[in-house]
């Protein structure tokens, strides 16, 4: 199985990429993206926190990585991390499950401090 940070820094060149091989796609994705993430009616802490769990549950392990990684950046905590996620398992049961640990793994892979 490929490790949290190998697929990290996969999703980091394929994103690089992508903006050279599509640059207007890639500049209208990140115009939506920079509107989105910033602090609103809901912090980017909690919009990462639900971003986690929509990860969990759609089953995406470079987004648990990336949204793991930017909740920790934005001051998320374990417990929290964690809740969020719990929150996808008990949503869609077993398919979540069976991702959580990929949530433990990012945790583990991105926390200087948690």
């Amino acid at each position: 199985m490929e490790k949290i940070a190998e697929i990290y820094e996969r999703w980091r060149s394929d994103y690089k990429r992508l903006w050279e091989l599509a640059p207007e796609i890639q500049k209208t994705f990140n115009n939506l993206h920079m509107s989105t993430h910033k602090d609103g009616v809901l912090s980017i802490k909690i919009k990462e926190l639900v971003a986690i769990g929509i990860s969990v549950a759609i089953q995406c392990v470079p987004c648990i990585a990336i949204h793991t990684k930017l909740a920790l950046d934005a001051g998320a905590t374990r417990d929290e991390i964690v809740e969020a996620s719990a929150m996808a398992v008990i949503l869609t049961g077993g398919s979540g499950a069976a991702y959580i640990g990929r949530v433990f793994e990012s945790i583990d892979t991105f926390s200087t401090k948690v």
